[in-house]
């Protein structure tokens, strides 16, 4: 630290002379340890999808879901509130729960098949399990039980059946006729009676599987290969010789004969896809079924008449599944594709989510606005929102049931927020995204599935943003007029332009980079005047990086850039000309996304699709990993939190998690490490009157030669008992006593230790 020279006399030196000598006589103390990496907390999401829902056909409290890559849950409240279920057995992924089942004889017997080869049973409603092997060599995908100890699954064109709750197995499928089977329909009087239903069409048997029928009489032609494709069906419990089937592209027939004709029951259906079917056992004119892209559909006069029954009042979702609790069958559960379980306690009149403790949300990308502070979380088919820092979530109310593959926050407009959808271009919300509509941009070429959206903070009105199947379009007017930009690149790709990132510099927003994981014309691309014009600057046979799926513009400097992908992180000084791996780098697996802090662009975090966090301080040449548990894999995104000690990231089925470098704060003074300029000693002022990196708190060095010796000791000696600010180490106003004393404690050491970058470090 250089000392300022200030008026002092030899009497006040030689007063100091015997003090000073005495006071460096004592041992000199050693500094703290610093503290490491920091830590992760899950903040959720709840809602996602769900595939499976189940009510325990003897108690309404106690009701079944499940959420594929998050496993099986259980609600003893009627979906109130969900606890996920473990079967803690080796032979079974919990996460991959296919399908849940309950004994309608013994409710207490739960059966969970997970895609392999075995199936888990509970006797005691999911609390302990044991494994059940299967005769099969694939996996299986559902489970159906549907009399007391009578339980079937299937696989391909196995058809198996178990009448003592799963201990035995018979394959029943051998003469069936089917290549994939969709679904049974079991008789509930008959045990030797059942319909089996798949790509080739309808059959039955009425020996228990030891001969089959095929049922065609009056149901659509099969295609030219051979299939009809019926995806399910029901029997009427009060009349068990009607029967009802669902048929791709051809909605639903109905039979009154068992099955020995059949005549199209489906006026008023959309044209759409369904997905399960169930009817009401107090009035078996009433049947609902889950539809792909209308929420639910219902007839209440036997399949004469469907119509619409919109699950969230606007808008559409994808239902996976419906029930209906037996006991009250105006109680229905819906299980949406991306949006959780919703429960109608009214007959479908109305709707409510019924989401809490049940997080099955994959996140794609983050925003976050901090103008306002809500953060964005967008999934495959939803997008969630957050005012209080991710503690709760509320996922929107239109039915936007798009993939969000980008989003991002405008600065400029609290509330205002971009998402890219999978399929259908760019949306925007204003109202903190309770509702969305497509962006117009009123131009030839329609974007469809955005990968990535830029809108520099430091120039007002501009926002680009690609799309992997059409180019790269912008804004420099907020929307008032479009430029599709798309012309000038494609002709450095062998088809249509792949583009999977984009991001523009700070300093110069006309200086753009994108990147392309494209197999055949991937790298990196960058354009100096806004898009008009592009050149490669990576890939194809000139160096650099052939494909990457992330980018980050460096924000001050043009010609600094990152790229990154499946061949990790990569980086070029001088605008692509040359590339870089770092000297030390992440390890081990693909980037999925990178994050630059905007007032300290040397501080960068990546995430890592394994699920891990590497953080760099030196402008990216090394890296060290962050964090020491990962809490997922699946690792897509990251932004800054609403603290420079946080950071945000959105992972597979878990939704969004904080990590806090608080942890990583050894002096306690609330200022991470990373940042610190004293890592070793309390100085929350952080003050360097010598900008040196080093804050007063551990900087006695005031010559500035990076060691603490006897000549800092003379210089503070000069300045003792005046206002001095390099020597002021305790930052009182005053150099006295209390700063020697600081001094005696770096005695014959180095300053610091400090964030870098600073003068002493190595």
């Amino acid at each position: 630290m250089q000392n300022q020279k200030h008026p002092s006399s030899a009497s006040r030196r030689t007063r100091l002379s015997v003090a000073v000598a005495a006071a460096f006589i004592a041992p000199l103390a050693a500094a703290p340890a610093v503290a490491s990496s920091g830590s992760w907390n899950v903040l959720g999401v709840d809602g996602g999808r769900a595939d499976h829902v189940v009510v325990d056909p003897s108690n309404s409290s106690r009701v079944y879901q499940v959420g594929p890559g998050a496993g099986l849950f259980a609600s003893d409240n009627g979906g109130d509130s969900w606890q996920q279920v473990m079967t803690n057995l080796a032979q079974i992924n919990d996460s991959g729960a296919a399908g849940v089942a309950v004994d309608p004889g013994t409710p207490q017997t739960v059966f969970l098949v997970d895609g392999g080869l075995e199936m888990a049973r509970s006797t005691d409603g999911g609390t302990t399990w044991s494994s059940l092997a299967l005769p099969v060599s694939s996996g299986v995908w559902d489970v159906v039980a549907t009399a007391p100890g009578t339980v079937y699954t299937w696989t391909g064109s196995s058809l198996l059946r178990s009448t003592d709750s799963g201990d035995n197995w018979t394959d029943i499928g051998g003469t069936l006729g089917l290549s994939i089977i969709s679904g049974i329909i079991a008789h509930p009087q008959d045990a030797l009676t059942l319909y089996a239903v798949g790509w080739e069409g309808v059959f039955k048997t009425i020996d228990g599987g030891v001969s089959w029928s095929q049922l065609t009489t009056g149901l659509p032609p099969a295609n030219s290969s051979g299939y009809l494709f019926v995806n399910f069906g029901a029997i009427d419990p009060s009349a068990t010789d009607t029967v009802y089937v669902q048929i791709s592209n051809n909605g639903v027939y109905k039979s009154i004969d068992g099955g020995a004709t059949w005549a199209f029951s489906g006026i008023g259906l959309p044209n759409d896809f369904f997905t399960e079917m169930v009817i009401d056992p107090t009035n078996t004119s009433r049947i609902i079924m889950g539809s792909g892209n209308n929420d639910v559909v219902m007839t209440e006069d036997a399949g004469a008449f469907w119509g619409t029954v919109a699950v969230t009042g606007t808008g559409t979702m994808t239902m996976n599944d419906v029930a209906l609790d037996p006991s009250n069958p105006d109680r229905l559960f819906a299980s949406s594709a991306w949006h959780g379980t919703f429960r109608s306690d009214n007959g479908g009149a109305d709707w409510q989510p019924v989401n809490s403790g049940f997080s099955n949300f994959t996140v794609l990308s983050l925003a976050r606005d901090a103008a306002s502070g809500v953060l964005y979380a967008g999934s495959q088919g939803s997008i969630a929102a957050s005012t209080d820092g991710g503690q709760s979530w509320t996922l929107n109310t239109d039915g936007y049931d798009l993939g969000a593959w980008a989003m991002h926050a405008d600065s400029q407009l609290a509330g205002h927020v971009y998402a890219g959808s999978s399929c259908c271009g760019l949306y925007e919300s204003f109202d903190a995204g309770q509702s969305w509509a497509r962006v117009d941009l009123g131009l030839p070429r329609v974007a469809s599935w955005v990968t990535g959206i830029d809108v520099p903070a430091s120039s007002a009105g501009t926002l680009r943003f690609t799309d992997y199947n059409r180019g790269i379009f912008g804004t420099t007017d907020g929307g008032v007029t479009w430029e599709d930009y798309t012309a000038a690149i494609e002709g450095l790709f062998s088809g249509n332009p792949r583009l999977d990132d984009i991001d523009a510099t700070e300093a110069d927003p006309d200086n753009i980079y994108v990147v392309s994981g494209d197999f055949n014309s991937g790298g990196v691309f960058r354009s100096e005047d806004g898009g008009a014009s592009w050149s490669r600057i990576a890939g194809s046979g000139i160096g650099g990086p052939t494909r990457s799926e992330a980018v980050a513009a460096h924000p001050q400097d043009p010609e600094k850039a990152f790229a990154a992908g499946l061949s990790g992180i990569v980086f070029t000084v001088d605008g692509g000309a040359t590339w870089e791996s770092p000297t030390v780098s992440p390890c081990c697996g693909e980037v999925s996304d990178i994050l630059i802090d905007a007032g300290n662009p040397d501080l960068m975090h990546v995430s890592l699709e394994n699920g891990n966090l590497w953080l760099s301080t030196d402008g990216g040449d090394t890296w060290q990993e962050a964090d020491e548990a990962a809490p997922a894999q699946g690792f897509a995104a990251i932004v800054a939190g609403a603290t420079p000690d946080s950071i945000l990231g959105g992972f597979k089925s878990i939704g969004v998690a904080e990590y806090s470098t608080a942890v990583a704060d050894a002096d306690e003074d609330g200022v991470s490490d990373a940042t610190d300029n004293c890592t070793a000693v309390s100085n929350p002022a952080q003050t360097d009157a010598d900008g040196d990196g080093l804050g007063n708190a551990c900087d006695a060095d005031l010559n500035n030669d990076c060691q603490v010796n006897f000549v800092d000791l003379g210089q503070m000696k000069s300045v003792f008992f005046t206002a001095d600010p390099n020597a002021d180490l305790t930052d009182d106003g005053v150099v006295n006593f209390a700063d020697l004393g600081q001094m005696k404690t770096a005695f014959f050491g180095t300053p610091g230790p400090g964030a870098e970058p600073n003068l002493c470090a190595p």
